[in-house]
């Protein structure tokens, strides 16, 4: 189920840029030193991966509505009722991904914890912020782009 327009970008423009790159900022700042170019790449990290995973969700119903075309002659259920596109999940790997990816480039960096617990510190929000973006996207929160109206 779809939800309307106003609320999905109320809550996209949240998740985007409260829940992305607030976090990802008050991370690095927590744990490095004063002009830490890691810093930045806090500040890039969840927006980076919400972005990403939208694009890989995208694609994966790309992909079905394609490989049912093919198979079938005819659009999957999803398609033709309007429902939300299967696929969401990309929002945890690409968000667990990039944390990962910059909890190690913090870790490396001079932090304040030491390598695996500044490791574990960006990876938990990380798979969290997936997490809470595959939901909304699955409820129907997320905007969907429109394949069959092309």
């Amino acid at each position: 189920m779809r939800r309307s327009a106003l609320i999905t970008f109320l809550i996209m423009a949240s998740v985007f840029i409260i829940g992305g790159g607030i976090i990802g900022l008050v991370l690095t700042v927590a744990l490095t030193e004063t002009g830490s170019v890691a810093r930045l790449f806090g500040l890039c990290s969840l927006p980076l991966a919400f972005i990403i995973g939208a694009q890989l969700w995208l694609g994966y119903a790309s992909v079905r509505i394609g490989a049912h075309l093919l198979k079938r002659g005819a659009l999957p259920r999803f398609a033709k009722s309007g429902a939300i596109p299967p696929g969401s999940a990309a929002f945890v790997l690409t968000s667990t991904t990039i944390s990962t990816f910059l909890g190690v480039v913090v870790a490396l960096a001079p932090s304040r914890l030491g390598f695996l617990p500044t490791l574990a510190v960006f990876i938990g929000p990380g798979a969290g912020y997936g997490i809470v973006c595959h939901l909304l996207a699955r409820n129907g929160f997320l905007p969907v782009y429109d394949i069959e109206g092309e």
